[in-house]
């Protein structure tokens, strides 16, 4: 009988090569929303119009079951608020700074309005074009370019009037944020479904090392509480052997207390049990409890 109690009802399905949407959950990633107005003549980050492409963005993407998570929240006071004009560089750095909860996916925004040129004009353009970068490869997964909101009514001299231009961006703003955000769920969800495809086309039939994975690389963190160096340095050893594992680093060393970064391919209930597994072999006492790819494995006094 194991003596660790694992403290997370495990769900773990039996998995098909014919059905691949059971192997793909939205709610196993992590999707920053940034929105980026390096260019001078983009929507910047401190108007309404823009929280509102922001909000349509996220709503559309937590619709689809993707776990969404706010910029301000998960920075606190680690980073400056409130700036605007962001290089793309620092966006990118911000996001794989944030380990609580790690990210898996940026997704950038920009949006322009134009104006003709005449000074009389009365028609305003929406654009908006966005980037999805997958953070554990540094990967550009697609460019979007969504179609354009053209001809719109404005007012004389609008394009020389901020309240006026903010106005008429405002009114439209959540049309275009729903139509970005239906791209984006399709396109990460299209790139989800064809990871998980190549990771069972590789991994084969299911076996104790031949789980089925997203093909996706999530950054877990593991917290260890009452492990001496040595019984930590023992388990620190065995997650190599865990399947879909990638790369792992200590990022905390205590003397009865650890803290581990973990990079792995495989889905979190896989992850969850071959921690389990693992820490029972130590036929020590204790729990383990984890939630948004964070877990504390306690172990209890002799």
């Amino acid at each position: 009988m194991p003596n660790f109690q694992l403290r997370r009802l495990l769900c773990i399905p039996v998995l098909m090569a014919t059905v691949l949407s059971n192997t793909v959950d939205a709610r196993d990633y992590n999707v920053l929303v940034m929105g980026d107005d390096q260019n001078k003549k983009a929507l910047a980050r401190n108007t309404r119009p823009f929280e509102q492409v922001m909000n349509a963005i996220s709503r559309n993407l937590a619709e689809d079951d993707f776990r969404v998570i706010d910029e301000v929240m998960a920075t606190g006071e680690k980073f400056v608020q409130g700036r605007t004009r962001r290089p793309k560089h620092e966006l990118i750095d911000i996001a794989k700074l944030i380990v609580d909860p790690p990210i898996d996916f940026i997704v950038t925004f920009t949006v322009l309005a134009e104006f003709e040129a005449s000074k009389t004009v009365k028609l305003m353009t929406l654009r908006s074009s966005s980037q999805i970068f997958a953070v554990g490869t540094n990967q550009v997964i697609t460019n979007l370019q969504t179609t354009p909101l053209k001809n719109i009514p404005t007012e004389n001299l609008c394009n020389l009037r901020k309240r006026c231009r903010m106005k008429y961006i405002g009114e439209h703003a959540e049309k275009l944020g729903n139509q970005l955000g239906a791209a984006l769920v399709t396109h990460l969800r299209a790139y989800v479904g064809k990871t998980s495809q190549t990771a069972l086309n590789e991994r084969g039939e299911l076996g104790s090392k031949q789980e089925v994975s997203a093909g996706i690389i999530k950054a877990h963190r593991f917290t260890f509480e009452g492990f001496s160096a040595n019984d930590f340095f023992k388990f620190e050893k065995s997650l190599k052997n865990f399947p879909g594992y990638v790369n792992h680093r200590i990022i905390k060393l205590y003397r009865f207390t650890q803290q581990v970064y973990y990079e792995t391919q495989a889905l979190e209930h896989e992850v969850i049990r071959n921690l389990h597994q693992a820490v029972n072999k130590g036929k020590s006492t204790g729990s383990i409890d984890c939630s948004n790819l964070l877990c504390r494995i306690k172990k209890y006094p002799d």
